[in-house]
């Protein structure tokens, strides 16, 4: 019997409502794609994504041949694991045998898994997903990395890189990475990084699984410029600073702010006498939206790339990005991609002949990202 995949991610991803969650929808349908069964884990419990039972029904009219196993997530079991990180942190040596530990009893899914399939096959999602599980070898997981977690955290807390609680949390994630048995980056800086220091381990740069690919359309433009973007604090950060920035110009320009950012008071408080700027929460059909919309803006800091700039260009829209933002694209995006600058933005609106150009970079841009080799590399891996 073929041994099935086994996809591990804490907490539901199924409504897509960041880019991790969308990383991880794209990797299942990837995963699926190899003919192998595929077992998703996850826990009950998520500080801003738990499981409820409508998110269980929507998992498995999506995914009707893939078994979703669930365990609830104990308060000992939280703070086993917390010990488990911070004890890697403080004597990295000792992480493959932490990491190796299994409580019997606090997950009784996941130790029937491990009785029936013992030589499952294992994605993890983040490094730290390697210590949330009950007990596992590393050295026989693939981790998606999504982005560097230590960086980002800094970022977003406006801490130092030398801070004493950032250098002991790049120490826990970098010991955990290297004890993989390999690595998905998501962006050119993250993959160069882990072959420098991790040279023995194949690293995949897999900037996307899979993109839709539609064709540009004559839509009427409904909104001149548009975010998209999870309540995560560099997002907020971004958004804010962009909409300070220019506010006059956004005073005569239409935009449609998307996704859970709209309900930070912060956001709500910088666009309040903004009439033109609208703040449209969740959105079921985001593809039809950017459809109708003239750019995509993504002012943001961080690590990792942009998974709602690489949607963008699926659907032929052009992105207007941090110097961040384009340093996470793979090579190829110039005629897409561009620094955000009010008179650059302002072109594009108004010269449409211009804007038709951008278009077709986009969808010719995002069509070459899915052709990658490290992408053929692990299908052959997977098909083994």
């Amino acid at each position: 019997m073929t041994e099935p995949i086994l996809v591990y991610f804490n907490g539901t991803f199924v409504n897509r409502e960041n880019g991790a969650q969308a990383r991880v929808a794209e990797l299942l349908s990837f995963v699926i794609a190899t003919g192998r069964p595929v077992i998703v884990y996850s826990y009950y419990e998520h500080p801003s994504c738990p499981w409820r039972q409508d998110d269980i029904e929507r998992f498995r009219s999506a995914y009707p041949n893939v078994e979703l196993v669930l365990d609830h997530r104990s308060r000992l079991f939280r703070l086993i694991t917390l010990l488990k990180m911070r004890l890697i942190a403080l004597m990295p040596r000792l992480g493959a045998r932490l990491l190796s530990l299994r409580l019997i009893a606090l997950t009784p899914a996941y130790d029937r898994l491990r009785t029936d399939y013992p030589n499952i096959s294992t994605f993890v999602n983040y490094a730290h997903g390697l210590a949330e599980l009950n007990g596992v070898d590393p050295s026989e997981a693939i981790v998606e990395t999504h982005d560097i977690n230590f960086v980002n955290a800094a970022k977003s807390l406006h801490r130092r890189l030398t801070a004493a609680k950032t250098t002991l949390s790049a120490r826990m994630e970098m010991e955990l990475l290297g004890l993989a048995g390999s690595l998905i980056a998501i962006a050119p800086p993250e993959a160069g990084l882990f072959r420098l220091f991790y040279p023995d381990m194949p690293i995949y740069l897999i900037p996307a699984y899979q993109l839709p690919r539609p064709e540009v359309g004559e839509d009427e433009v409904l909104y001149d410029i548009l975010f998209v973007g999870s309540e995560n604090t560099l997002n907020v950060d971004g958004l804010c600073d962009f909409v300070a920035d220019h506010y006059a110009w956004l005073s005569c320009r239409t935009m449609a702010i998307v996704g859970r950012v709209s309900s930070v008071e912060r956001v709500r408080e910088a666009v309040a006498d903004l009439p033109k700027v609208e703040l449209l929460g969740y959105v079921e059909d985001l593809t039809t939206l950017m459809r109708r919309c003239c750019f995509l803006i993504s002012p943001v800091d961080g690590t990792g790339l942009k998974i709602k700039a690489l949607e963008a260009f699926a659907t032929g829209l052009p992105v207007f990005g941090s110097t961040i933002t384009l340093a996470g694209l793979p090579q190829g995006y110039e005629d897409c991609a561009f620094q955000i600058e009010q008179r650059a933005m302002e072109d594009l609106i108004v010269d449409r002949a211009r804007r038709r150009r951008a278009q077709e970079a986009a969808l010719l841009y995002a069509s070459k990202i899915v052709v990658n080799d490290d992408l053929d590399r692990l299908k052959r891996l997977l098909s083994r």
